[in-house]
C-alpha cells in the first residue's frame, strides 16, 4: 500500500496532468475561456483561482478535466456565444480535443528519449549455449548444449549479448584451405576448444543460436493471468501440462501454443513444488494467435547509454511502436470480448505496477510511465462520446455538414457516452480488486 501511494498515485497523476495541460494550453491558444482545471474528481482538496479559471486538486485521483465555457449543448435555435467552446470553429474543437492525447504522446517520447540518453537496461542471457537442433548450422559448427562461449576471434565474452555483437561484427580472417570468418573459443568439460565458423555460416549462426536461460520467473505483471494464478518472482517452472521444462525457450513455446486454454504448471518454490493453473491470453503476433500469461524471465541486465541523436531516434521509434501495440490491443478487445476482464487493468492495477517498477529501478519506472501515458492517449482517442475521440467525431460531423449537429443528437450522443464511460469505470474499479482477491486466494491454496 505504501508503494502504491508513494509511486503509483504521483505517476498516474503526472500523466493525467500532462493530458489535461494539453487541453488547457490549446484552449488558451484558441482563446477559449477555461472555467476550471482539475486534477482528480470529486470534492476539492485545495486550489486557487486566477483570472476566471479555478485550479483544483480533487480527492479521487482517477483522472482530471478541463471545463471550458459553454461546453453544454444549448436549446435548439439558441446560438452559442462567440466566447464559448461550442461557439468557436469546429476545427478549434478538434485541435483542443486532440491536444490532450497529443501531449501524452509527446511526453512519452520525451521520457523514452531521456531514458535512452541516461542509460537503458536490457535483459541479457549467459554466454552458455542452450538448445541445439539436430542438423542445424549450430551443430555443424560443433557447438553443444552447455558450451560456454568465452571468446569470439580473441575478444573475451561474458554474456550472450556480447557473443552476438562479436559474431555480427567479426571480420574475415585468412585461412589457406577453408576461409573462416570467426573463431569461437568454448569451455567444455573443464577444457578449452576452438571452433571455426566458415564463410557463409555467420548469418545462420546468428539466426539460430540460443543461449541457455533457466526457466525462472523474474517478474509477474500485475493484473495478468500469471498474477491471478498466483505465480511469483523467483518461481522456477518445472513442467507444463505434465511435460518437463528444461529452459525458458520451452516455456515460451508451450505457453504460446495454448492461447485461451487452461494450462497446468508445476513450479519450484521455497524448496517444494506448487501446482497451479493459468489460462494464457490470446494475442496476435506476426499474423499468428499466441498465448501470453504476463511473466518476464529472470535475466542478467546490462546498461547502454546512447548519444543524443540516436536517443531521439530510438525514443521516437519506441513511442510509435508502443502506440501501435496499444491500438492493436484495444482493437483486440472488440474482436475477443471474453478476454476483456483478464486483459484490462484500471487505476489500482496501474498503481501497483508502478510500485513494482520502482522497485526494479528508475529505468523500469520511466518506461512504465511512458507506457501509461501512451495507454491514456489511445484510450481517449476512442470514438466514444465524452472522450476526446467522441468530441472529434462531433466536431468533424459539423465540419462535414457545415452546420451544427442537431441538439437532440448531441444530447443523446452525450448520454450514451456517459453510460458507456460510467459502466467502464465501474467495471475496472470492480475488476482490479477482484483480480487481487483471486490472486490472494490462489496464493493461500498454494501454501
Amino acid at each position: 500500500m505504501i508503494k502504491l501511494l508513494f509511486f503509483g498515485v504521483p505517476a498516474l497523476g503526472l500523466v493525467v496532468l500532462v493530458h489535461e495541460l494539453g487541453h488547457f494550453l490549446m484552449a488558451r491558444l484558441c482563446r477559449v475561456p477555461v472555467d476550471k482545471f482539475s486534477i482528480g474528481f470529486g470534492p476539492r482538496l485545495f486550489g486557487f483561482t486566477r483570472g476566471r479559471t479555478e485550479y483544483a486538486l480533487s480527492l479521487i485521483p482517477l483522472g482530471g478535466y478541463v471545463k471550458m465555457a459553454g461546453e453544454e449543448a444549448l436549446e435548439e435555435g439558441v446560438p452559442p456565444g462567440p466566447d464559448t467552446f461550442l461557439g468557436h470553429p469546429w476545427w478549434h474543437r478538434v485541435l483542443i480535443a486532440l491536444a490532450g492525447p497529443g501531449a501524452n504522446f509527446i511526453f512519452a517520447f520525451v521520457v523514452l528519449t531521456i531514458l535512452y540518453r541516461v542509460g537503458v537496461s536490457y535483459p541479457d542471457s549467459s554466454n552458455v549455449v542452450g538448445r541445439v537442433t539436430p542438423g542445424s548450422t549450430i551443430e555443424a559448427i560443433g557447438l553443444r548444449p552447455r558450451d560456454e562461449v568465452v571468446s569470439v576471434s580473441g575478444d573475451p565474452t561474458t554474456r550472450g549479448g556480447e557473443v552476438r555483437i562479436a559474431i555480427a561484427g567479426g571480420e574475415a580472417a585468412p585461412h589457406r584451405e577453408n576461409p573462416v570468418d570467426l573463431i569461437l573459443e568454448v569451455a567444455r568439460d573443464g577444457r578449452r576448444e576452438t571452433l571455426p565458423v566458415r564463410a557463409g555460416q555467420v548469418g545462420a549462426l546468428l539466426d539460430s543460436l540460443l543461449f541457455y536461460t533457466p526457466a525462472v520467473i523474474g517478474d509477474v505483471v500485475s493484473g495478468t493471468p500469471a498474477y491471478v494464478a498466483g505465480l511469483q518472482n523467483g518461481d522456477r517452472i518445472v513442467s507444463i501440462e505434465g511435460e518437463p521444462v528444461g529452459e525458458w525457450i520451452d516455456v515460451l513455446e508451450r505457453i504460446s501454443a495454448r492461447p485461451e486454454l487452461a494450462t497446468r504448471l508445476v513450479v519450484e518454490r521455497g524448496g517444494g513444488e506448487v501446482a497451479l493453473t493459468v489460462t494464457p491470453l490470446r494475442q496476435e503476433e506476426g499474423g499468428k494467435n499466441v498465448g501470453r500469461i504476463g511473466v518476464v524471465v529472470q535475466s542478467k541486465e546490462h546498461v547502454v547509454r546512447y548519444p543524443i541523436g540516436e536517443a531521439i531516434q530510438l525514443g521516437a521509434m519506441q513511442t510509435v511502436g508502443i502506440s501501435g501495440a496499444q491500438f492493436a490491443a484495444i482493437g483486440g478487445l472488440f474482436t475477443n470480448p471474453a478476454a476483456i476482464g483478464r486483459s484490462m487493468s484500471g487505476p489500482l492495477a496501474i498503481m501497483e505496477m508502478t510500485g513494482q517498477a520502482a522497485e526494479r529501478g528508475p529505468d523500469d519506472l520511466m518506461r512504465l510511465v511512458a507506457l501509461i501515458s501512451i495507454a491514456l492517449m489511445a484510450f481517449n482517442l476512442l470514438p466514444i462520446p465524452v472522450l476526446d475521440g467522441g468530441l472529434v467525431v462531433m466536431a468533424l460531423a459539423e465540419g462535414i455538414r457545415r452546420r451544427p449537429v442537431p441538439i437532440k443528437v448531441q444530447v443523446v450522443f452525450q448520454q450514451i457516452g456517459l453510460v458507456m464511460l460510467g459502466s467502464l469505470i465501474l467495471f475496472v474499479l470492480f475488476n482490479d480488486p477482484m483480480k487481487m482477491i483471486r490472486r490472494n486466494r490462489a496464493l493461500s491454496r498454494q501454501k
